[in-house]
C-alpha cells in the first residue's frame, strides 16, 4: 500500500512539473508542491534527527552561568527564511555563549552549517547571549536581513548582502537591558517595516540575595531609598522598585522599545510619553511602562489596516493590548478598554493570533505556568499578583495563572474561554503556535514548554528561607543551595481543533501530543514554523535547552496550497498582510466552506520568527478564492486555486479598493435598548470568607430580587436588595421610571413573590443563624401592613408561590439556602397551602442548597407542579396529589448510552425556567448551571460536546475534617479514578489543622489522594457531589426528558438568571440567560466571559445565540435576575435585568 500511495503521489507530482502554469504577467507564479517524502499518511509530526539531517546544533547553559543570573534560562530563540535565495528555508538558532548558528537547507532534509561563512566576523556579531532573533527585509532589496536581540549587550541589526553574508549595520542603541522577543510590522502605513523589542531586566533582585534596603516615608508614600548603600537616585536603580501593600519590595522590569523605520535601516527610538502611546482615556502616558517583557505580536485585530500589538508580561507588570491609531510618519497606539479584555494571564510567556474558530474574526491566546499535573500543580508557588485588583468590580481586570484564550466578538471585545476550549493548563509554557497540522481547515495548536530549574517550588522555597533565617549566608552559599531546585522539563504539547458547529462558538481542543508525535520532553523555549521540504504543510522547529534542536517534519498527505507573498519594496515580504481562504468542494456549489484565515509575520512568537509561507487545507475535490488584505491597505483576490499547488503572488496583483465596514464582519442589527434606572443593588458587605475561611464561593451575593406587576398606568417593579436594604417600589410608565418609594418596614429582604393584591419577602438568615422569628412577611400593597407568614425555615434563599384558583387555594414554597458558616450544610424546605389570608404548613423537608424553583404543570394534567434546583444536588419535581407533594423522579435521555434519571444529574443547578420550546404541546425544562468555562472544568476531564456527565467533583464537610462546623474540603477524580484535594497544602493548612499536622511539607501532602488523608472515616464523610456543569434543556417527551445542553454561549459563565419569551416574534419561544459570578476564594478566577446571552428558538430543537454585545447592549456585572415583560406596550416583549452591585436595566425591545 505504501509503495502505491507513494507512485501515484510521484506521478502526480511529474504531471503537474509538466503542465507547469507561469502567469508572471499578472503577478502570479503557479508551482506544483513536492509529494510528502516519504508519504506516510499519518497525520503530525516525525523528529528528524541529527544523524538524518546533520544539524547537530544543541543550546547549552551551564549551571556556573544560570545560578547566578536566572534571567539566562529564559532560553532562546529560531528564525526560519531562505536566507540565501536558493528557494529553500535556512534555519538560524539563537544560543547564549556566542554559540548561535546558521544552517543551510541542502534540500531532502540535510543541513549544512554556514555560520562562518555567513558571518565573516563572527566573535563580534554573533558574541554574548543571543535570545530573541527574526529574519525580515529592512531595506527593501529583498533578502532577508536578520534582527537579534541579546542578553545586555542590545540590539543587532544584519543586513543580508542576497547570499546569505550578514554585515552589521549601526543601530540606535538605549542602556543594555535583559533583551527578549522581537515582532516587526508597519506600525504607521509608511511603507518601512518598524521593530517593537520587549525587555525584561538584566539582572534582578532575586540574582542579589544578600542586598539590603533602606525605606523612606510611610503608607502610599512609603518608598526604597538605598540598596546596598547605593541611593535609588543611581540610573540602574531608578524607578526600579515599589513598595508593595504587605510592606516588601516589588521590583519593576525595563521598558520595551518601540522603533520606526525612517527608512533603510535608519531607526529612531519612540518615546512611552509624549503622545504616541496614551491609556484607555487617551491620556498620554506620563512615565515608560516598566513591565517584564517577555514576548509580542502585532496582528490587526479590528481591521482597520492597522497591525494592533499584544505585549506578554510577567509576574505583576500587566499585559498590554495596544490598538493602533498611527497614521504614516505619525505613531499612536492607545491602550484597549478595559472591558473589551476582562482578565488576563499572570506569568504571560507567548502569544499568539488566529481565527480558531472560522468566524473571520482574530482570536488569540496567551500562555502561562498552570500544570495539568496534580503533584506538579500542588507544589508550585500560586501566582497572586502584589497588587490585586477587585475582582468584584465589573471594571477591573484580574490577572490569572492560567492560560488564556480569547475570542473576540461582534463588538470587538473578547471572551475568555481556555477552560471550556480545554487549554488552561499546560505546563511553564512558552511559545503557542497555531497552525493547522492535520489540514482539515481548522488551527490547531502546539506548545513549547519546561523550565531548567523549577525556581517556583513550594517545598525548595520554604527551604531556601529557613537557611537564609539561620544565619548570615553570602551569595555563594545562596547560589549553591539553588541546585536544589528540580528540573521542570515538560513534554511539547499538540491539541487538535475539533471545529464548532452552526450552533456553537468554542472549538475544543483534543491533546494528540502522543498521537502525533509531539511529545519530546525537556526544557523548550523558541518555537517556529516553515515549510523545510517543500511539500506545502509547515514543520517545525524547536530550540530546546540543553538538549539537541528539535526538527519535526509534517506528516501530513491532506491536499493543501501553499503561497509566498512578495509585497512591494520596502515591505518585500509583505510582513502585517492578512489572507482569508475559501474552499469551494466543486465548481457547482452554491455554498463555501468557512474562511480560514492567516497573517504573515515576523517576530512575534516567543524569542522566534517563522518562514513568511502559508498554507491552507483543500477539503475534497473543488477550488479555492484567495483574498490579500497587502499591509497599506490595497487587496488581491484569486479564483480558480487548485491544490498542491504553491502560488508566488506578487503585490502588483492588488486593486485600490479600500477596507470599508462592508468588508469586515458584519454586526447585526442591535435588537435592544438599554435604559439604566436609578434603582441599584449595593454589593453585599458580608465578610464571608471570614465566617467561613473553606468557603469555595460567596453566598452573599445572590440579590437583587425583582418582581414585576402591571396597573392602570403602567406597571409597579419591585426590589429586594439584601441586608440592611429597605423593600422598594418604583413606578414605571412605560419605560420610564415615574417615582421609588422606600418601605423600611420590610427591609433585609432577598426574595420576593407576588401573592393576590401584595408581595411575600423573605430574609435570608445572612451572616447570623437564625433561631426565632419569621423570616417570611407578606406585604398587602393596598393597607401597607406586614404580616408575618408562619414558616420553619430559618435560611430562607428563595420564594415560589401559585396563586389560588378555582382548583386550588394556593402554595407558597420556601426554599432553604445556607445555614450561615455551615455551607453546603442547608436549612429546611417548606411547601405552605394558602387558608383565607394566612399559610399552613403541608411538607417540611431538606432538599438541599435550593437556588430556584417555580410552579408549572410540567405533565399538562391541569395541576402544577414544584420544580427545585440546587447546588450540590440533582433537580427535582413534586406532583401534588392532596395534600401531598410526591417526588418524580423521570427517565432522562443524554449522550450517555446508560440510563439516567433526574436524581443522577447532580450539578451546582442556579437557576431553572419551563417553556414549550419545541412547540409540541409540552412543557420542557431549562436547567442553569455553573457552565463549563469556570476554573473547575479542567478538573472534570476533556470538554464536553453533547449531554453527557463529566467526573465528579465533591465536597466533604464536617466532623471527618475538623470539629469547626465551616470546614470542607473540595475534590476532583482524576482519570484512573482516585481522588484528589483541589486545593494544595499552601491555601489549606492554616484552615485545616488536619492538613497542617500530618503533612510538613507540600509534597507529601499533594502526593496523598482523599481516601488516604481522611482513612478509615472516607467512606462515612458526609459529602456532597457534582457530575454536571452544562446548562441543559430537558425536552419534555410525555414519559421522559431529552437533555441537551445549551450552545456554548450559555455555557461561558454561571447560568444565574433565566427568562422566557418571544423576543424576536417569530411565534417561537425564546430564552435570556443571565451570567456573570465574581466571588470566588482561594484566588480562583472570576466567571466573566458570559455577559449575558438571548437562545433564539429555531427549527429542529436548535438555538441561534445572539449575546448581549450583538444586540447594541453590554452587561458586564453579575446579573441576578431577568424579568421578560411587555413594558410599553407594544407588543414586543422587554427585558428586567438586575445586577448584584450594580443598577436595574431595562432592556427596550426594538426587534423589528
Amino acid at each position: 500500500m505504501m509503495l502505491r500511495w507513494s507512485f501515484c503521489w510521484v506521478v502526480q507530482w511529474m504531471t503537474l512539473v509538466f503542465s507547469f502554469v507561469s502567469l508572471a504577467g499578472t503577478g502570479e507564479v503557479i508551482l506544483p508542491l513536492l509529494p510528502p517524502n516519504p508519504p506516510s499518511g499519518n497525520t503530525g509530526f516525525q523528529r528528524m534527527e541529527p544523524t538524518i539531517t546533520g544539524l547537530t546544533f544543541a543550546h547549552t547553559i551551564l549551571p556556573a552561568r544560570h545560578l547566578t543570573n536566572q534571567m539566562l534560562l529564559d532560553g532562546s530563540g529560531v528564525a526560519l527564511a531562505d536566507a540565501d535565495g536558493d528557494g529553500l528555508v535556512d534555519v538560524f538558532l539563537g544560543a547564549s555563549g556566542g554559540a548561535s548558528q546558521l544552517w543551510r537547507n541542502q534540500g531532502n532534509w540535510r543541513f549544512e552549517d554556514v555560520t562562518d561563512k555567513a558571518f565573516p566576523n563572527r566573535a563580534n556579531l554573533l558574541s554574548g547571549d543571543v535570545t530573541g532573533c527574526a529574519f525580515a527585509d529592512l531595506n527593501g532589496d529583498r533578502a532577508s536581513d536578520l534582527v537579534l536581540n541579546t542578553h545586555a549587550a542590545g540590539i543587532r541589526v544584519l543586513l543580508n548582502t542576497g547570499k546569505g553574508v550578514f554585515h552589521p549595520v549601526p543601530f540606535p542603541q538605549v542602556p543594555a537591558r535583559g533583551g527578549h522577543s522581537l515582532a516587526l510590522a508597519d506600525v504607521d502605513g509608511d511603507g518601512w517595516v518598524d521593530l517593537y523589542v520587549c525587555n525584561y531586566r538584566e539582572r534582578a533582585l532575586m540574582d542579589m540575595p544578600s542586598a539590603r534596603a533602606t525605606f523612606q516615608g510611610s503608607g502610599a508614600r512609603r518608598m526604597v531609598a538605598t540598596l546596598d548603600g547605593r541611593p535609588t537616585t543611581d540610573p540602574d536603580l531608578t524607578n526600579r522598585f515599589v513598595v508593595s501593600a504587605e510592606g516588601g519590595i516589588d521590583e519593576l522590569g525595563e521598558p520595551d522599545v518601540l522603533y520606526r523605520s525612517l527608512g533603510g535601516t535608519n531607526f529612531l527610538d519612540i518615546p512611552w510619553t509624549g503622545g504616541a502611546f496614551v491609556d484607555e482615556d487617551n491620556r498620554s502616558l506620563k512615565v515608560p511602562q516598566r513591565d517584564w517583557g517577555l514576548a509580542a505580536q502585532f496582528c490587526d485585530v479590528n481591521g482597520d489596516g492597522r497591525p494592533d500589538l499584544y505585549v506578554c508580561n510577567d509576574f505583576q507588570t500587566p499585559d498590554r493590548f495596544w490598538l493602533n491609531e498611527s497614521s504614516p510618519g505619525n505613531v499612536r497606539f492607545r491602550l484597549i478598554s478595559p472591558s473589551a479584555l476582562r482578565h488576563t494571564s499572570l506569568f504571560s510567556m507567548g502569544v499568539d493570533f488566529a481565527d480558531v474558530n472560522r468566524d473571520d474574526r482574530w482570536d488569540f491566546i496567551v500562555l502561562d505556568m498552570l500544570s495539568p499535573d496534580h503533584v506538579r500543580r500542588l507544589t508550585m508557588l500560586d501566582g497572586t499578583p502584589s497588587a490585586p485588583v477587585n475582582s468584584g468590580d465589573p471594571s477591573s481586570r484580574p490577572q490569572v495563572d492560567a492560560n488564556t484564550l480569547f475570542l473576540q466578538r461582534f463588538d470587538g471585545s473578547f471572551a475568555e474561554v481556555a477552560s471550556l476550549a480545554g487549554v488552561t493548563a499546560t505546563d511553564w509554557s512558552w511559545t503557542p503556535a497555531f497552525v493547522d497540522v492535520d489540514l482539515d481547515g481548522w488551527p490547531d495548536l502546539l506548545i513549547s514548554a519546561g523550565q531548567e530549574r523549577g525556581s517556583r517550588d513550594l517545598d525548595v522555597a520554604d527551604y531556601m528561607k529557613a537557611f537564609r533565617r539561620a544565619g548570615l549566608r553570602t551569595d555563594a552559599q545562596i547560589f549553591r543551595e539553588r541546585q536544589k531546585f528540580p528540573p521542570q522539563r515538560a513534554p511539547l504539547r499538540a491539541y487538535r481543533n475539533l471545529g464548532v458547529s452552526d450552533f456553537d462558538s468554542v472549538p475544543r481542543f483534543a491533546d494528540l501530543s502522543k498521537e502525533w508525535g509531539f511529545d519530546f520532553e525537556g526544557v523548550s523555549h523558541g518555537l517556529a514554523l516553515g515549510d523545510l521540504d517543500g511539500d506545502g504543510d509547515l514543520d517545525v522547529v524547536v530550540n530546546h535547552l540543553n538538549s539537541p534542536v528539535g526538527l519535526y517534519r509534517n506528516t501530513s498527505a491532506t491536499p493543501r496550497v501553499s503561497m509566498r507573498l512578495k509585497g512591494q519594496p520596502p515591505n518585500t515580504d509583505a510582513i502585517g498582510a492578512q489572507l482569508r481562504f475559501w474552499w469551494s468542494p466543486n465548481p457547482s456549489a452554491t455554498a463555501v466552506q468557512r474562511s480560514q484565515s492567516a497573517q504573515v509575520m515576523s517576530g512575534g512568537r516567543y524569542l522566534s520568527s517563522d518562514a513568511p509561507q502559508r498554507t491552507f487545507a483543500c477539503l475534497g475535490p473543488g477550488q479555492g478564492t484567495l483574498e490579500i488584505r497587502w499591509p497599506r491597505g490595497r487587496v488581491t483576490m484569486l479564483t480558480n486555486l487548485l491544490a498542491n499547488r504553491h502560488y508566488d503572488i506578487d503585490e502588483s496583483t492588488a486593486t485600490d479598493r479600500p477596507i470599508s465596514v462592508s468588508e469586515t464582519p458584519k454586526v447585526p442589527r442591535p435588537r435592544f435598548e438599554a435604559v439604566t434606572t436609578p434603582l441599584r443593588c449595593a454589593g453585599s458587605m458580608a465578610d464571608d470568607f471570614g465566617i467561613q475561611p473553606l468557603l469555595p464561593r460567596r453566598q452573599s451575593t445572590r440579590t437583587p430580587a425583582l418582581l414585576y406587576r402591571t396597573n392602570s398606568i403602567g406597571g409597579q417593579l419591585w426590589m429586594a436588595a439584601g441586608p440592611a436594604q429597605p423593600l422598594r417600589e418604583a413606578t414605571l410608565a412605560g419605560l420610564k421610571l415615574e417615582s421609588v418609594r422606600e418601605i423600611g418596614a420590610v427591609a433585609g429582604g432577598t426574595a420576593l413573590v407576588a401573592w393576590k393584591d401584595g408581595v411575600i419577602v423573605a430574609r435570608e438568615a445572612g451572616a447570623r443563624r437564625a433561631t426565632e422569628g419569621s423570616q417570611v412577611s407578606r406585604l398587602d400593597i393596598h393597607s401597607g401592613r406586614v404580616v408575618p407568614v408562619a414558616t420553619s425555615v430559618l435560611a430562607p434563599s428563595l420564594l415560589a408561590a401559585v396563586g389560588p384558583s378555582a382548583a386550588h387555594t394556593g402554595w407558597l414554597f420556601v426554599g432553604g439556602g445556607a445555614v450561615p458558616g455551615e455551607y453546603p450544610r442547608s436549612s429546611l424546605s417548606e411547601i405552605l397551602e394558602a387558608e383565607g389570608d394566612s399559610f399552613r404548613s403541608l411538607v417540611i423537608t431538606n432538599l438541599g442548597l435550593i437556588t430556584a424553583a417555580g410552579f408549572w404543570d410540567i405533565d399538562k394534567d391541569d395541576s402544577p407542579e414544584l420544580v427545585t434546583v440546587s447546588d450540590w444536588g440533582s433537580p427535582r419535581i413534586f406532583r401534588n396529589q392532596g395534600k401531598d407533594w410526591i417526588g418524580w423522579d423521570p427517565e432522562i435521555k443524554t449522550g450517555e448510552p446508560r440510563s439516567l434519571r433526574l436524581s443522577d444529574l447532580t450539578g451546582w443547578w442556579q437557576s431553572v425556567a419551563v417553556g414549550d420550546f419545541d412547540l409540541d404541546g409540552r412543557p420542557d425544562v431549562v436547567l442553569g448551571n455553573w457552565g463549563l468555562n469556570s476554573a473547575y472544568a479542567m478538573y472534570q476531564g476533556p470538554p464536553p460536546t453533547n449531554a453527557t456527565s463529566l467526573r465528579p467533583l465533591r465536597l466533604y464537610f464536617g466532623a471527618v475534617l475538623d470539629p469547626n462546623p465551616g470546614a470542607c474540603l473540595e475534590t476532583y477524580s482524576s482519570e484512573d479514578g482516585r481522588e484528589w484535594p483541589i486545593h494544595g497544602k499552601a491555601d489549606l493548612a492554616s484552615r485545616l489543622p488536619l492538613v497542617s499536622a500530618r503533612f510538613p511539607t507540600h509534597r507529601a501532602f499533594a502526593e496523598v489522594t482523599v481516601e488516604g488523608l481522611l482513612g478509615e472515616r472516607h467512606a462515612s464523610a458526609e459529602k456532597r457531589e457534582c457530575r454536571w456543569l452544562a446548562s441543559l434543556i430537558l425536552f419534555n417527551r410525555g414519559d421522559h426528558f431529552e437533555a441537551r445542553t445549551l450552545p456554548d454561549a450559555a455555557q461561558l459563565g454561571p447560568a444565574m438568571a433565566l427568562a422566557t419569551a418571544d423576543f424576536d416574534g417569530d411565534g417561537r419561544l425564546d430564552m435570556y440567560v443571565g451570567q456573570g459570578f465574581f466571588g470566588q476564594n482561594f484566588g480562583v478566577r472570576r466567571d466573566d466571559a458570559g455577559e449575558g446571552v438571548f437562545l433564539l428558538g429555531r427549527r429542529g430543537e436548535t438555538f441561534e445565540a445572539v449575546t448581549t454585545s450583538e444586540t447594541g447592549v453590554r452587561i458586564l456585572g453579575e446579573q441576578r435576575v431577568a424579568l421578560a415583560e411587555d413594558l410599553d406596550g407594544d407588543g414586543r416583549v422587554d427585558l428586567i435585568i438586575g445586577e448584584h452591585g450594580g443598577p436595574v436595566t431595562l432592556l427596550s425591545n426594538r426587534t423589528r
